[in-house]
Parts: structure tokens; sequence; C-alpha cells
């Protein structure tokens, strides 16, 4: 059975060739292709763009994608378009890099696709991967995997691993030494220097009115089912405590299944974006790209994903405020780069599926009962956080002009 969010991806990508060929694409001096599987690789270009712009601000960009997370995303980067990837086949992609023209094709974290990156190479167009990141559990690094996609890997011009890890793995995956660098993370420079807007997490904090909170973001069931029964025990020994929630898909449908598993365990709820009763210990968010603002407002933040094939989401969106961040793991081999990070600096603490109600509930009650020691903590997360990798990823697309 297809899932929605792939059904609407095969129907936004299917339906996007026409639209790019009618783009009147801005002359004004050479146009970026930037590609993006989903939000999270979407940020990682932010902060090389923004700074393209600065550099050059005749330089067009445009910015594909396959999730549709991103077409609900606001802003869109600040590119001149935005839109699905259209199917890679030969066909299409000549004609779109015939009207187009880019100079350059700029894929973010990893989701190179194998006919985009042919068409590139058959139209001279120089691809470059920023912000590459292979997990080590990635199926990518399965030998027939990597059988398959070595011609594409082998094609890039340049590549800025987020970690030396990471590029060891492009390097297995097919990468040419030459052509392998190590950036570190662009999505750290887009956490730190990213603007915050205020009016959400300020609702958030007159809810509170000084109790403790922990915001958890972008969770998915498997996340819920552990942190909402974690929460009860919780209140039995800080009855003050309360909890925001915001699910990693804001549908109405997964709004409403929280709801449910809030009411069979008792637990006084509301949702963020509706007048919000002080007594309500449970507060749902579903507003699309609030949620790193709302950290702002967090004593400890928990990040879901972790127990889920797809993998933990961004840790690095609480950690830029100096907020402590628990997550998930399946297995310590599951862990991102940032997670694993956090954890040595003890700025994180993952929970593993074996007794993760107990362990969730344990940690929290720490972190919420020690007010040094959580400060302490967050600010050895921040500490985690290096800045520069925008910047030299920047410069090297730019060496392409």
């Amino acid at each position: 059975m297809v899932s929605r969010g792939a059904a609407q991806s095969m129907a936004g990508r299917i339906n996007a060739t026409t639209p790019w060929l009618s783009w009147h694409v801005p002359r004004r001096g050479p146009l970026v292709w930037v590609h993006a599987a989903s939000v999270g690789e979407a940020l990682t270009a932010s902060p090389i763009l923004a700074r393209l712009r600065v550099a050059r601000p005749e330089i067009a960009s445009m910015l594909t994608f396959t999730s549709p997370s991103v077409e609900r995303w606001p802003g869109a980067l600040g590119c001149d378009r935005a839109g699905y990837l259209p199917p890679d086949d030969r066909t299409t992609m000549d004609a779109l890099f015939r009207h187009l023209r880019p100079a350059a094709l700029v894929f973010a974290r990893g989701d190179l696709w194998p006919g985009l990156v042919a068409a590139a190479k058959r139209h001279g167009v120089p691809v470059l991967l920023v912000g590459g990141a292979v997990g080590a559990a990635s199926t990518r690094l399965r030998l027939t995997t990597r059988l398959a996609l070595r011609p594409t890997y082998s094609a890039v011009d340049w590549s800025g691993g987020s970690s030396p890890a990471d590029a060891n793995r492009l390097r297995r995956l097919g990468v040419r030494a030459v052509a392998t660098h190590v950036t570190g993370d662009p999505r750290h420079d887009q956490a730190v220097e990213r603007p915050v807007a205020l009016r959400w997490p300020g609702v958030v904090l007159a809810w509170a009115a000084g109790d403790p909170l922990m915001v958890a973001g972008s969770t998915h069931p498997e996340d819920e089912r552990v942190l909402l029964s974690a929460f009860r025990r919780v209140l039995t020994s800080c009855s003050g405590a309360r909890l925001l929630v915001v699910p990693h898909t804001t549908h109405c449908r997964e709004v409403e299944r929280l709801r449910q598993a809030a009411r069979v365990l008792g637990l006084a709820h509301a949702t963020l974006e509706a007048d919000v009763p002080s007594d309500a210990r449970l507060l749902i968010g579903s507003r699309l790209g609030t949620l790193a603002d709302l950290y702002l407002a967090a004593n400890v933040a928990y990040l879901g994903g972790g127990f889920t094939r797809a993998g933990l989401h961004a840790v690095v969106e609480p950690a830029a405020f100096g907020v402590p961040v628990i997550f998930g793991a399946r297995t310590t081999g599951h862990l991102t780069a940032d997670a694993a990070a956090l954890l040595a600096a003890g700025g994180g603490w993952a929970v593993y599926p074996t007794d993760a109600v107990t362990t969730l509930a344990d940690r929290w009650l720490r972190w919420l009962g020690d007010h040094e020691g959580t400060c302490l903590a967050g600010l050895a997360g921040r500490g985690t956080l290096t800045t520069g990798a925008a910047t030299v990823s920047a410069r090297a697309i730019l060496s392409y002009f």
C-alpha cells in the first residue's frame, strides 16, 4: 500500500515537468540548481544559498525536492523558484538542462538521483554535494547498492562531508578521493544563524507560567507511545511538569490520533492553536514551520524518529538554544553524528527500546530537578555545534563559475 506522502510525491513529480519548462529563468547571472529530498536537506542548503546571494547578488537559484514536506514549507529558502523534481528519465532531464542551463547542480546531504547526475554530466554541468552525510547503517553501503550507485557518486566533482566518517563513507560509495573534503555540517550554520519568530514561543511560555517544560518535536507514533506513558509517570513526581508535542506529520488525523492517545491515558490536553486552558498539562502543536522556534521555550527537548527506520530527526535545533536533548534510538549504530556528539559531551541522552518508558521518565525527572545540571548539559550540547561549513561550501560552488 502506497502511503499518503509517497502518493503526493509521485503525483507532484509526474506533473512537475511542464511548470519547469515554462519557467522564464532569470538571466541576470548564473543559475544554481539545488536538489534536496526533504525539509532537513533543504535547510542544509539554506545558509549556503544565503552566502551565494551576498557574494554574487546576480546569481539565480532554484530548488527541486521530492518530499511533500518541502512543498508546504514557508519561504522555500528564498529561491527564485521551488518545485518537485520531475521524473529523471533521459528525455525529460535533457529537456530541462537545455531549458534551464544551470551553472552548477548542488545536492544537499546525499539524495543523488542517477538520472539527474547523468544528465548534468552530459550537459557539462558540475555536480557538487554539500553537507554530505551517510549513516553507518545506511542501506547505501550494502555491496549491491554501492555497486549500482558507484557511477553516480564517482561523477561528483566536489563533495563536502559533514564529518571525517561521512567523508570516508562517501569515498566507499564511489566519490573520488580528490573530490572529497571534510567541511563540517552547514545545518549547524543554519541552526545558529536563523532568525527566531517569538510569537508562538511567547504563547507557550505564557501557558507554562514558569513550570518546567519539555518540547517534543518531530515525533512519530513509536515515540509518542513511550513519551506519553513516561509523562504520566513524571507527573506523579512532578505535578507541575508540562509537555508540548509537535508531531512530525501535522495532518489533522495525526493530531487527532495523538489527542486520542492522551485521552486514553487520562492526560488533560489542548492544541496550541486554540485557546489554551491553564490546567492542560499537555499541549499539541500542528502549525508547520514553528517547531524550531518552540524549542526556545523548553527546559528539556525530546527529538523523534529514533525508533523508526527513517531515523532520528535533527537534534541541532534545540541544541542551538542550549537545551539538552533526549531521543530514542533503535541501537547505538543508528545514532546520527550530531546525536553521538551530544551523548559524548553530556548534552544528550539516548533511550533504547528496552525499558524505554522508565529510562525516559527517570532522565526527564533528573534534568527537571537539577536546574544547574540541566543548564550545563544544554551548554555542553550547544558546544558541539561548529560553524563555517556553509562558507566553505559556498566558496566551492563559486569556484565553478
